[in-house]
């Protein structure tokens, strides 16, 4: 019996895997994970935010990373990864997630002077929040 190899099987459970390693991690570093890690998670969320099936670890990825990228003044760098977070969160109905996203790009906002953008960040996230009760 021959077996085939799936190179994009393959590829998705090398995310998967990376996922889950740098996940553990950054909970283990909290706020004060070191650089490799935190470009070891960069480099996994151009790949995870693709993925639907990541999303449960790389959403908790962004959570953990977002204060980090966010008192080191990288909000450039990381406003993008929020976007996609966003969109992601948006089309798996992921309002709670949604939420807290919303107002981490709020905050980066604030602090690059776009008070307009930051007050809608801000409402979408009051308005998910008080959708889901929380």
């Amino acid at each position: 019996m021959t077996s085939r190899f799936n190179a994009q099987a393959a590829f998705r459970q090398n995310i998967l895997r990376t996922a889950k390693y740098v996940h553990r991690r950054l909970e283990q570093h909290s706020e004060d994970a070191p650089e490799d890690v935190v470009e070891h998670a960069l480099a996994l969320l151009n790949y995870g935010l693709r993925l639907p099936e990541a999303w449960p670890v790389v959403s908790r990825i962004i959570l953990l990373l977002a204060p980090r990228m966010e008192q080191t003044g990288l909000w450039r760098d990381w406003l993008p990864y929020l976007e996609q977070a966003l969109a992601q969160s948006r089309e798996l109905g992921d309002a709670k997630t949604e939420a807290a996203i919303h107002l981490h790009a709020g905050a980066i906002e604030q602090d690059l002077g776009r008070y307009d953008r930051a007050m809608a960040h801000f409402n979408s996230s009051e308005s998910l929040y008080l959708q889901i009760g929380d």
